[in-house]
């Protein structure tokens, strides 16, 4: 999880009623009972999760690069785990954060988005 952000209340409000996102668990973020999560409408294959606190006033917000809760289980966040444990045993630097570049051309295959594509062949 990342770290959380102060946030205006307004915005909880805002993605609560919009159509883009649901209410869902925030189970997997501790503290940010207030869990809402863009729909296919949004953002397809993964989904963005704005994770509220009680009062609203702080964010966590994450990116997920599977929509389907299944292999968002086994392919994100247990091999997240797993190398974050193998981190600390063994002081290795395994990844244990979700691939950024993989998010990235997520969000560069969604024309909605509107991402714009880097100058540099490398980085698309």
């Amino acid at each position: 999880m990342a770290n959380a952000m102060f946030a205006d209340t307004r915005l909880m409000v805002e993605i609560s009623n919009s159509p883009l996102f649901g209410k869902v668990s925030g189970s997997l973020h501790k503290g940010y009972p207030n869990s809402f999560k863009s729909n296919k409408d949004f953002m397809f294959p993964g989904n963005l999760q704005f994770s509220f606190s009680k009062d609203g006033t702080l964010v966590d917000i994450d990116i997920d690069l599977f929509r389907n809760s299944g292999l968002h289980l086994f392919g994100e966040v247990i091999p997240n785990h797993i190398a974050d444990v193998i981190n600390k045993v063994f002081k290795t630097g395994l990844p244990d954060k979700t691939n950024q570049d993989a998010v990235r051309r997520m969000l560069l295959a969604n024309p909605q988005i509107g991402l714009t594509r880097s100058p540099d062949p490398n980085f698309n």
